[in-house]
């Protein structure tokens, strides 16, 4: 991976400078220990920010020459939406006119003598801001405690070593844990040495269970002059009943491992330092830094925010003044449409699709390094061939988009987010579908730092959709079909609220159920929306989920919900920030977040039972998730679209288990069945793929005549073939069945048998509705045949005439092309259909299903 995206240290972001820009007077977030000392500072209300702009001219960057307008009225904004190109709207002073483009002789429009304008078209520029950071006064102190800790030493609260916490062996001079009863408090006292002026404070603790630490109730900090009295200000509530987050999700690997609190603006001048932690019980807890920011010495924090080039909006005012507007690297990729793209890629990752979209020279016409030139592999923040995206497109090909366009196709189909990053890097990663807790609690409240303001909840459900209806056009090659899903939570108390989407390239069942759960992650639960102007932090990003706890009206809280949304988290749907000397704020959007519950199990098959009792067995994968109590197993006789009711009276079936039977049945009877999964937190995930099957294995009643009951299938030899020009796989499947039997006791009068069938399969999972043959894919139809007896072979054992020799099974066979190559471990449902007339059947009757894998 090249080593220009965010990288997580220890639980901190940081972001390595990508590139050299000579003279810039910000220090990167380059270690964990700066990236706390920035977020510390951010929250401050008296934060003082220092902002940069470069440009790039000549291969190499250079600082603007005119400074940045940062007053009120005019400074820079960077706005970030979901699914669009950032942009950063500016204005330079430039009183003497030096930057205008038509100043052909000003020094700042010159290049090595020759004339290039600094504002024009496509120049590339780059966004830096820092915020002014002091030092930590608790550096190298070791404090006195009240308690001794049980691990880890109290030096190491102050060493500057972030503990791994995601680790589950954590090294015993990174931390401090103790073991503490209930309501018992801790307090930890530092001596400063000498008078010094406090700023700020933040404590890390660690939690996610993998240490067995959890969150404590609350902090109290207190400083003092002399020792004896004391200044406190309000308890922060940490975790536990009534705290800003909870850590009961213990042993959850989707929970942050560390939490961050931190009290700005204390402002006030100390020599003694008092830290008072409270216990929410019974419980240990462990903390690997305490830092107090203040003194005199400090210096200026920060990164790259954005990375693009000017266009859209470039405005000269006679007073001087250059306004302009650029978008972010993704711009070159809206402004590409110069080659369509026609050729297609089969059983490729996604990622590597993108990736030779991106970097191929016969999709980009100019020279390496040029506004229409290739990618580098430093401009993309993956790289082929690892399996990034972990999901294989069968076939994929562009319809006339441009280069933007295929990416936001591409992607769509994970519920990825694609995007440029702060340092012009091309991003592709998932959002949070399974997250439980927020990556930042904002809070304006006594004992807050007034990091959100001014709330509005706006509420409609005109965006609400819990049904999402998945259906391609690509019937032919056979990868067609559709699929259903939805949120079982959302449908019960909103009612069914569905979507349709018609895809052409969601041809498998992986990439229509991706499609599906990212649209019921996104818009399941969108009933509210909340602005509010917020502190932002070098981490802040589209898709971030925030807490918000606040007195003002209306009243917001982090665990203020109950029953079935458990905490009210908001995932950022878009963002302006502004940036003055003495204030960087930001108008949010948000919409509501709920967890994803973990995906259901892989349905394999359901069996029926041959003979009395008629059951039917459900067979699925064995499960590889984590933090799962069990499987809820739902059936239907109705159809595929129920009614369903809970199976095993109600109760989980436990995550160990593979198979389950149901039943008994009416022989003959279609049931239908599916699987969901149950978290640690009893959130059920959407269903799962619906398997079916008749009961006895044929309809016992008078279509029998004309239903297959044994139909088996096989798969053959895989060998490469070409079709039209296009290299792919032929694979050939047997099938055996025997001709319809009579339904005792009615005998054979000439009106039952073999006349019409047609066999048709499906790809990865059952369709929709499985009696439904439009549904399937037909790999082969029959024309009107001489009647097969109940039963009979016809002559030779492989034709169907009527010379009967003996009772048997027929054999038949298909095959089958698929552009680029079967996958391997791809199952494949085959189903057979018969016709009840001699001419042309008025009415098709399903066997029973069957399946293989290639």
């Amino acid at each position: 991976m090249p080593g220009l995206v965010l990288a997580v240290v220890d639980g901190v972001g940081i972001y390595p400078d990508p590139v050299l820009l000579p003279g810039t007077g910000i220090t990167g977030i380059t270690t964990g220990v700066n990236a706390l000392a920035a977020h510390a500072h951010l929250l401050s209300r008296n934060a003082e920010i220092l902002a940069e702009l470069w440009f790039q001219r000549a291969g190499s960057w250079e600082l603007s020459p005119a400074p940045l307008c940062m007053d009120q009225s005019r400074h820079p904004a960077l706005t970030m939406r979901y699914r669009q190109p950032a942009m950063l709207s500016a204005a330079l002073l430039d009183p003497q006119g030096l930057l205008a483009p038509g100043n052909i002789s000003s020094p700042w429009n010159q290049t090595n003598g020759l004339y290039d304008p600094l504002l024009d078209e496509a120049r590339p520029v780059m966004f830096r801001v820092g915020v002014r950071c002091y030092s930590n006064l608790l550096s190298g102190l070791t404090p006195a405690s009240s308690m001794n800790p049980v691990s880890g030493s109290l030096s190491s609260l102050t060493d500057s070593l972030l503990a791994p916490w995601s680790s589950p062996q954590l090294a015993s001079t990174a931390y401090g844990a103790w073991s503490m009863t209930a309501n018992q408090t801790l307090t930890l006292n530092f001596n400063l040495g000498s008078l010094q002026y406090a700023r700020s404070l933040l404590c890390r603790f660690g939690t996610g269970g993998v240490s067995g630490c959890t969150l404590p109730a609350s902090i109290t900090v207190s400083l003092s002059t002399d020792g004896v009295n004391w200044t406190s200000w309000p308890a922060r509530p940490v975790g536990g009943s009534g705290g800003d987050w909870d850590d009961a999700a213990l042993n959850d690997p989707f929970d942050p491992c560390v939490t961050e609190i931190v009290i700005a603006d204390l402002n006030a001048e100390a020599r003694y330092l008092q830290v008072a932690i409270l216990s929410a019980g019974s419980q240990t807890i462990g903390s690997d830094e305490i830092l107090l920011y203040g003194g005199s010495q400090s210096a200026w924090i920060g990164r790259n925010l954005f990375s693009g080039y000017l266009g859209d909006s470039i405005l000269y005012t006679p007073e001087g003044i250059a306004s302009f507007q650029a978008a972010d690297s993704l711009k070159r990729l809206a402004d590409n449409n110069e080659t369509r793209l026609t050729s297609p890629y089969g059983n490729a990752d996604t990622a590597d699709i993108a990736y030779a979209l991106l970097t191929s020279a016969g999709y980009w016409p100019g020279v390496s390094g040029a506004y229409d030139g290739p990618w580098s592999s430093s401009q993309i923040g993956w790289t082929e061939g690892t399996n990034y995206s972990g999901l294989l497109m069968p076939v994929w090909q562009g319809q006339g988009n441009n280069h933007l366009g295929y990416q936001y196709e591409l992607w769509n189909e994970l519920g990825w987010i694609f995007e440029a990053d702060g340092n012009g890097v091309l991003q592709a990663r998932q959002p949070p579908s399974r997250q439980m807790r927020p990556d930042r609690v904002l809070i304006s409240a006594p004992d807050g730092n007034d990091d959100v303001r001014y709330c509005q909840r706006i509420m409609s459900g005109k965006d609400l959709r819990n049904v999402v209806a998945i259906a391609t056009g690509k019937m032919g090659d056979g990868y067609g079909g559709g699929l259903t899903l939805y949120d079982p939570a959302s449908a019960a108390r909103y009612g069914r609220r569905r979507v349709i989407i018609t895809d052409p390239l969601a041809m498998t069942s992986d990439l229509q159920t991706n499609l599906s759960a990212a649209v019921l992650r996104d818009y399941a639960w969108r009933i509210n929306r909340l602005k509010a102007e917020i502190a932002p932090d070098f981490d802040t990003q589209i898709r971030s989920l925030h807490a918000v706890r606040t007195a003002q009206r209306p009243a917001l809280a982090a665990k203020t919900m109950t029953g079935y949304r458990l905490q009210e988290i908001w995932n950022l749907d878009s963002i302006t920030e502004h940036f003055t000397p003495g204030k960087w704020w930001a108008d949010a959007e948000y919409i509501p977040y709920l967890p994803s519950a973990p995906a259901p199990p892989v349905m394999v098959s359901a069996v029926p039972a041959s003979s009395s009792p008629y059951t039917i067995q459900v067979n699925w994968e064995p499960y590889s998730g984590v933090g799962i109590q069990g499987f809820y197993i739902y059936i239907s006789s109705a159809g595929v679209n129920g009614p369903w009711s809970r199976q095993n009276g109600g109760a989980p079936i436990l995550p160990s288990i593979t198979s389950y039977t149901i039943g008994p049945f009416s022989a003959g009877q279609q049931i239908w069945a599916y699987l969901t999964a149950s978290d640690i937190r009893g959130r059920e995930s959407v269903p799962g793929v619906t398997v079916s099957a008749l009961a006895g294995g044929g309809a016992q009643n008078e279509s029998t005549g004309w239903t297959v009951t044994d139909f088996s299938a096989a798969a053959g030899i895989k060998t490469a073939s070409q079709q039209n020009g296009v290299s792919g796989e032929t694979c050939e499947f047997t099938f055996l069945f025997s001709s319809p039997p009579v339904p005792a006791p009615v005998p054979d009068n000439g009106m039952y048998g073999l006349r019409h069938f047609l066999i048709a399969y499906f790809v990865s999972n059952l369709p929709v509705n499985p009696l439904d043959y439009h549904n399937w894919t037909v790999a082969y139809q029959s024309g009107r045949i001489e009647r097969m007896p109940p039963g009979m072979v016809g002559a030779g054992g492989n034709t169907l005439d009527n010379r009967q020799v003996a009772i048997g099974q027929i054999p038949w066979y298909v095959r089958l092309f698929t552009p680029g190559g079967w996958p391997s471990g791809s199952t494949i449902y085959w189903r057979l259909w018969t016709g009840n007339a001699t001419n042309a059947p008025s009415s098709w009757y399903a066997s029973n299903i069957a399946n293989v894998v290639v």
